[in-house]
């Protein structure tokens, strides 16, 4: 399933909130610094999602322990730890590329999902259980019922925009983190 690209404002819906209230997990690596666990956010948890910007989407909360973790040492000696993309559980990836720093800024997020995931590093390509495309046409749902498609001149061709974010750019649309879009009267 492709990815879907939206533009949000800090007064938007954020798919992050839909899907925790759709019963989903969100995970999350913090500071990616050595030997920093991993934060789990569920409806129940009351952390603060306004703090992070990357999640993975978790359908329901056992999947956590698939969740890989690799350790490498930048060019400047620093060492980072990260979530493996596509390893275990990442299937669901939620980014919003930006928050928004004031009412008038408008920032890209994307949702994207991985049909086939490796079980482990060496492992094979397998199918994730259902409950991740389930969850995943759910909120890409959301997105496409929430906000106005917009053409691009680029790629993706398609761009869904929130309420507010459509309306600042329609005030202004110099604020537009992508001037390739094609926003019509």
């Amino acid at each position: 399933m492709p990815e879907v690209f939206f533009f949000f404002s800090a007064d938007d819906h954020s798919v992050a909130v839909e899907a925790l209230g759709r019963g989903n997990s969100l995970v999350v690596n913090k500071g990616y610094e050595l030997g920093e666990d991993l934060i789990t956010v569920s409806p129940s948890s009351g952390n603060d999602i306004d703090l992070f910007r990357r999640f993975y989407i978790l359908p329901e909360e056992h999947f956590v322990s698939e969740i890989s973790m690799d350790d490498v040492v930048k060019d400047d000696d620093d060492s980072v730890r990260y979530i493996m993309q596509r390893v275990g559980a990442a299937a669901i990836d939620l980014i919003l590329y930006k928050k928004p720093s004031s009412e008038s800024e408008v920032c890209v997020g994307s949702l994207g999902f991985h049909a086939r995931t490796y079980r482990s590093v060496d492992g094979p390509l397998e199918p994730r259980p259902k409950t991740f495309s389930r969850s995943f046409r759910n909120l890409r749902s959301f997105i496409k019922q929430s906000a106005q498609p917009v053409s691009n001149k680029l790629s993706p061709k398609t761009v869904y925009v929130f309420p507010q974010a459509m309306a600042l750019l329609r005030q202004d649309f110099s604020r537009s983190p992508w001037p390739s879009l094609e926003i019509k009267d």
